[in-house]
């Protein structure tokens, strides 16, 4: 194995590990979002 390729192998799983990591934050986010976004459609009802 050439540096290139070990190079490419290093670009190709941190760029799958960053995928990760945002697909997780993006879910908790949407998760922590939800509860208001509930609470703030009872309200407008009232």
């Amino acid at each position: 194995m050439n540096s290139t390729n070990a190079a490419n192998l290093v670009n190709i799983l941190a760029l799958e590990y960053f995928g990760v990591v945002a697909y997780i934050s993006l879910q908790q986010r949407i998760i922590s979002l939800t509860p208001r976004v509930k609470a703030s459609k009872v309200c407008s009802r009232v």
